[in-house]
C-alpha cells in the first residue's frame, strides 16, 4: 500500500491519526501500519509503542509531559535496523495539556531527521 503511493507520487504521511470507538482495532490498525511503513514485522525495535503508564491522583491514566519528552528522546535517534522509526502512541487523548503541546511542537515543527 504505501509502496504503491510512494509509485505514483504521494509521499508518506508523517502522522496517522486512526479514530474510532473503544476497541475497534485501531491499535491492531496502528501496528500494521508501523511495520508496513518500515516494510518490517511487528514487533520490532524500530516501531515504538507508548502507552499511558502514569496516573492521576484519582487513578485515571494519563500521558505526561515527562513520557512525551521520553517519546521525542527516543524517536529522534537513528533507527536500529531500518530506514525509519515508527512510533505509535496508544490513547493519545489522555495527554495532559503540556504532554499535547509537546507533541503538537514536533508534528509542526519536526525536526532536521524527521520524515
Amino acid at each position: 500500500m504505501i509502496d504503491l503511493a510512494a509509485q505514483i507520487g504521494l509521499k508518506r504521511p508523517q502522522a496517522v491519526l486512526l479514530v474510532g470507538g473503544k476497541d475497534t482495532g485501531k491499535f491492531e490498525m496502528a501496528r500494521k501500519i508501523a511495520a508496513l511503513y518500515i516494510q518490517e514485522q511487528y514487533p520490532h525495535p524500530d516501531i515504538i509503542v507508548y502507552e499511558p503508564s502514569r496516573k492521576t491522583p484519582k487513578g485515571r491514566p494519563i500521558l505526561s509531559i515527562d513520557e512525551v519528552r521520553d517519546i521525542v528522546n527516543r524517536a529522534t535517534m537513528p533507527p536500529m535496523f531500518a530506514s525509519d522509526i515508527v512510533v505509535v502512541i496508544r490513547d493519545i487523548h489522555l495527554a495532559t495539556i503540556p504532554a499535547s503541546n509537546a507533541i503538537l511542537k514536533v508534528l509542526e515543527e519536526p525536526g532536521a531527521t524527521t520524515k
